[in-house]
């Protein structure tokens, strides 16, 4: 593949706006104390608060080390608190804290702000299009590692 494909290729294109993406919305979301990959954290116990690590592992589909890394980091920043099972001490639920709740209303701010300035200048129908296909692509990687497992 010749440069000038590669950087017309979708892969290139893919990788370039995630990165766009992630670095203004860590400049955002480092305006109140959150840390790339906390919003997502924040955003997973606002729907199921209680959670307990190796499920927000399998929601977010990181290492365990790292979700462990980032709850460590969060409980001494006051954004969620860590409590043992009371059925399995070995276990610790994870629970936001009301500084993790607020912290939330900023993360789905700073979202939302991403989600108008990365749309901007498309129609309706354009989105609903460009949903459609992005859906359609995850689902070919999603069905792809399904398929080596």
């Amino acid at each position: 593949m010749n440069n000038e494909v590669l950087l017309e290729s979708v892969g290139y294109l893919f990788a370039k706006i995630c990165k766009r993406r992630r670095n203004k919305a860590n400049a955002m979301l480092a305006e109140f104390g959150i840390h790339a990959g906390q919003d997502v954290l924040l955003y997973y116990l606002s729907m199921k608060d209680g959670q307990t690590v190796s499920q927000l592992v399998a929601e977010i589909n990181v290492q365990h080390a790292t979700i462990s890394n980032m709850i460590d980091r969060m409980a001494a920043n006051k954004l969620v608190s860590k409590v043992k099972d009371k059925h399995d001490m070995r276990v610790s639920r994870i629970f936001l804290t009301e500084k993790g709740k607020e912290a939330l209303v900023h993360v789905k701010q700073v979202w939302e702000t991403l989600e108008i300035q990365s749309l901007k200048g498309l129609s309706d129908e354009e989105k609903e299009i460009l949903k459609k296909l992005l859906r359609r692509v995850f689902f070919n990687f999603d069905n792809e590692q399904s398929k080596n497992h």
